[in-house]
């Protein structure tokens, strides 16, 4: 009876939890929202899909309407955590049996002919495995190995990402931190080459360190957001590397009691960005003086890679909202453009969330006076910087907004 125990405790805790779970379901009355056009053509904004909460339940609205958390089932709500991206929800109803256990939208690589999958698992401290599992779309098959990860000095964290497929060779990039402080180890970026047909590690090699950039104070490297929900096809890999002037990170992670608005009054992290060529295996420093400048900014730009152009989005323009398009094959600014407040809705005076995507450059505008009321979507081309859509978030019955806040915005079907 004893290895029934855990069992026993654990049925009764499922049944409490969706008994909560419809309980809180069950009480309903949400408004209906919707992206309502003011100005240019619908179908541009059709997916649009902005997620938010509505009090503490999450909500996500389109130019049709919205839908809410509780609104679904238990078991498809569980099903949307699981799957963080849209893209990846779409993979799992086309490709069923290959997608069951695979969530890291990370360790995906997807093109016309493959999917890659390349994720780490830990069975103890340095102790690391790679799962790799590939589907040939045209085939229909699959094949699946674990392979254990070369040895190498202990980490207590290791995330798949990037992977890259050509041929018969896999490329898995991982970001490796240690938080053992005695060791002085900053985070490591590894490149790890792996024979599909003999499945096995053939290469392995650190790419970038924050010990090999001569710092010797502490920080961290992380990686550029790909405009894509996946990775896809890429001759570049951007990592960006933030020097810790304000005291609160340790070892590339930040520390538990430490927020970066506690640092020191007036004082900046500086920022690098660094370029790995896949094909020459080289690493550069990006040397732009202009791309430089925004990052040592108090507020400095998003920044998003799609394909071989790198993006930064500033806000801190009093102009207005500030992209650069970098191309990381010529090695030089391609476009500078600044969209006018003035073009943007009346009122709106902060560009609070955007996205970059069809060339296209997706904003969420707010008030100061209220920045988490009636959310405007504005739309603008990136090569001219017109504004092609207007529209705000609206409600069905034409009352105020109520307890709604937006966070993030994406495209989808």
């Amino acid at each position: 009876m004893k290895r029934y125990w855990k069992l026993a405790v654990l049925i009764p805790f499922i049944v409490f939890t969706i008994g909560i779970y419809y309980a809180e379901a069950s009480v309903g009355g949400h408004p209906e929202y919707y992206i309502k056009t003011q100005k240019g053509n619908g179908q541009v904004a059709s997916g649009i899909k902005l997620k938010g909460n509505y009090k503490y339940d999450a909500v996500t609205i389109s130019t049709k309407g919205s839908t809410y958390q509780s609104d679904q089932s238990f078991w498809k709500s569980l099903d949307s955590y699981y799957y963080s991206t849209q893209r990846l929800k779409e993979m799992a109803k086309q490709y069923p049996q290959f997608m069951r256990g695979k969530q890291n939208p990370n360790a995906f690589y997807v093109d016309s002919r493959v999917i890659g999958y390349a994720n780490i698992n830990s069975q103890g401290q340095s102790d690391f495995r790679i799962n790799v599992s590939i589907y040939d779309k045209k085939q229909k098959d699959s094949l699946s190995f674990e392979v254990k990860m070369p040895k190498q000095n202990p980490h207590e964290f290791v995330n798949a990402y990037n992977v890259q497929v050509g041929g018969q060779f896999m490329k898995l990039l991982t970001l490796n931190y240690n938080t053992n402080q005695a060791t002085g180890q900053g985070p490591v970026v590894h490149l790890y080459t792996l024979d599909l047909n003999k499945k096995k590690v053939v290469a392995d090699h650190s790419i970038l360190s924050y010990a090999s950039s001569g710092e010797s104070k502490q920080g961290v490297i992380s990686g550029i957001n790909e405009t894509d929900a996946l990775k896809k096809p890429s001759n570049y890999i951007v990592f960006q590397m933030v020097h810790d002037n304000n005291g609160w990170m340790t070892n590339g992670l930040t520390t538990e009691s430490s927020r970066p608005y506690a640092a020191k009054a007036n004082t900046v992290n500086s920022r690098e960005l660094f370029v790995y060529d896949i094909k020459s295996g080289k690493l550069s420093r990006v040397e732009s003086k202009l791309v430089n400048e925004l990052l040592q900014s108090i507020a400095p730009p998003a920044i998003s890679q799609n394909g071989d152009d790198l993006f930064l989005i500033s806000t801190a323009d009093p102009k207005g909202p500030r992209v650069i398009r970098y191309s990381l094959s010529e090695k030089k600014i391609s476009s500078d453009l600044i969209i006018p407040l003035k073009d943007l809705q009346a009122n709106a005076e902060i560009v609070s969330v955007s996205k970059i995507a069809n060339n296209r450059l997706y904003m969420i505008v707010t008030s100061k006076k209220n920045r988490f009321a009636d959310p405007m979507i504005d739309i603008a081309e990136l090569n001219t910087g017109k504004i092609v859509y207007r529209g705000i978030v609206s409600r069905k019955d034409n009352k105020e907004l109520g307890n709604l806040q937006i966070y993030s915005i994406s495209l989808g079907a």
